[in-house]
């Protein structure tokens, strides 16, 4: 029940981050000089127009749901969201982890809890990196979600970068990583290198801060077997075939 506006603009990013999303990425975007890419430079294409694309909605006749705020209350509440949905691009994944690692860090150096600082504008900006982690880790989920849930998200990521793969092969342009559909026999190890290099990190850290994701983590860890087994099975089936 406290701070609904902190609260609303989480919902907000969460529902809003991929909004008129055009299933090709930011890589694509710049590599085909795409007028989004030219309006934001290049810098979390995406990201940019999803958020900039919502709050233009909210422009529309019966649309603004946050007409009754006051103007530093939406002012606060556009700041996170802004926030949020730009963190959920990929190239902040690194620099945005280790904000995180050492903030848990520092947490357990001196032993002080989350959201206990009394400077107003030191507390909202723990708020906001928070949040940031919250939504980032919302959006790289599909491999701490139950394993029948797990395999369907990963169909259907992986059609949408084949998908653009194919794009990028009729176009000339260089096939982005993960992109190739024909290298589709290699998915149990691109999922592998996935889940270690990326979830696997971001996750254990967060679970730091909301132990209650622990479930998140087991789920996620009983897929990253699930992938080992299938690599290991598509191993022995190739060494069966080249020696038959």
């Amino acid at each position: 029940k406290k701070h609904p506006i902190i609260r609303l603009s989480a919902y907000f990013a969460a529902a809003i981050h991929d909004f008129k999303h055009p299933g090709t990425n930011n890589d694509y975007a710049k590599k085909t000089k795409h007028d989004l890419a030219l309006i934001y430079n290049d810098v979390a294409v995406l990201e940019n127009m999803h958020v900039s694309e919502a709050f233009r909605l909210l422009n529309k006749r019966n649309c603004d749901f946050l007409n009754c705020f006051s103007h530093l209350d939406f002012r606060t509440l556009r700041k996170l969201v802004i926030s949020m949905v730009l963190h959920t691009d990929m190239e902040r994944h690194k620099g945005d982890l280790m904000t995180l690692t050492r903030m848990v860090k520092f947490k357990k150096t001196t032993k002080a809890e989350w959201l206990d600082r009394k400077d107003p504008d030191a507390w909202i900006s723990e708020v906001e990196v928070l949040l940031n982690m919250c939504v980032h880790c919302a959006d790289l989920s599909g491999p701490c979600r139950p394993q029948h849930l797990m395999r369907k998200w990963t169909k259907r990521i992986l059609e949408e970068f084949w998908r653009q793969g194919d794009l990028e092969k009729d176009q000339n342009l260089s096939i982005g990583m993960g992109n190739d559909r024909s290298k589709a026999k290699d998915v149990p190890l691109g999922q592998i290198y996935f889940i270690k290099c990326f979830v696997r990190p971001l996750w254990l850290e967060w679970k730091e801060v909301i132990p209650e994701v622990s479930v998140c983590l087991e789920c996620m860890e009983n897929n990253l077997q699930f992938w080992k087994a299938q690599s290991k099975k598509k191993a022995e089936t190739k060494k069966i075939e080249t020696t038959s």
